[in-house]
């Protein structure tokens, strides 16, 4: 792409600055966050949540190299299923931890109708849906700011979504500002039942966020809402949408990841990153969490 869009812009990193400070990846145009250790002694990196984009995966390399003198002590990011970066890449930019973090959902635009490349029974719940709910597209998605917001904090009550992913209102405030981002809102007469949130990059629509009342729960609007945003973004000639992974770090069995299947083509697999900079530190740091496998260890609980 271009010009940064969504995930791997300024505007989407400042709007999580409430967990740490945004610092640019001036090679690969990427983001992290520069945030204090637990313990307050250091700082440590992470990528932004709940991807690391950048524009150029062949200059992280050196991006990395840079941060060993600035004090950081790690830094970690969940990468982009859809970034060019292989095998190879992969293992020079991260030696101290890679793993295959989770399988995403994601779906070929070009592959036919919609009809024909949802299953059956998800092609039945949104028709259900879309006979009782109207799904509208906002390209400027601030004028829904409040009404996103009611929806926003029942789903982090009714799932106990805390930390990074339970943004705050001035968080979506950013987010509805930065390049990319469109929402689609489903409607039950005059009565708002769900909304959804996506980043446009490149050939690629990004699945950020969805969220519902009861009203919505009963009436399916995840469904109508899914249904109408993939009209809309093959229309467009958007090549894939990015749908993500179920809930949990556990596959196979969350209500989330048989939602996003009935509509994906394939699957992508989410890399997770590590890399050391300041060994030392980080042994000191983490002796308590002997044997953990969380990276970085000293952050495990």
């Amino acid at each position: 792409m271009d010009e940064a869009e969504g995930y791997a812009t300024a505007a989407y990193a400042e709007s999580l600055s409430e967990f740490g400070m945004p610092r640019v990846l001036p090679e690969c145009g990427g983001w992290l966050l520069d945030r204090p250790t637990p313990d307050g002694s250091a700082r440590d990196g992470m990528g932004c949540y709940p991807l690391f984009c950048c524009r150029d995966w062949r200059g992280l390399k050196e991006d990395l190299n840079g941060l060993k003198e600035s004090g950081l002590v790690s830094f970690s990011a969940v990468l982009d299923p859809f970034g060019e970066h292989d095998a190879v890449l992969r293992k020079r930019c991260f030696p101290d931890r890679l793993i295959a973090f989770k399988e995403h959902c994601v779906t070929d635009l070009t592959a036919g109708s919609i009809k024909s490349i949802v299953s059956a029974h998800h092609s039945r719940d949104a028709r259900s849906a879309l006979r009782h709910l109207r799904a509208e597209l906002y390209t400027n998605p601030s004028t829904m700011l409040d009404e996103w917001w009611k929806l926003y904090q029942q789903l982090c009550q009714r799932h106990g979504i805390s930390g990074i992913a339970a943004f705050s209102k001035g968080s979506f405030a950013k987010q509805m500002i930065v390049p990319g981002m469109v929402a689609f809102a489903a409607w039950d007469g005059s009565e708002l039942a769900g909304m959804s949130l996506w980043y446009r990059a490149g050939d690629v629509a990004y699945y950020h966020l969805n969220a519902c009342n009861h009203k919505g729960y009963r009436s399916g609007a995840s469904y109508a809402l899914m249904w109408v945003a993939l009209e809309h973004w093959q229309a467009e000639g958007i090549r894939w949408a990015a749908l993500g992974a179920g809930s949990g770090l556990k596959e196979g069995s969350s209500g989330l990841e048989f939602f996003k299947k009935g509509w994906s083509t394939g699957i992508k697999t989410a890399w997770f990153g590590g890399v050391i900079f300041r060994q030392d530190v980080y042994a000191r740091l983490s002796e308590e969490m002997a044997g953990t496998s969380f990276f970085p260890a000293y952050r495990g609980i």
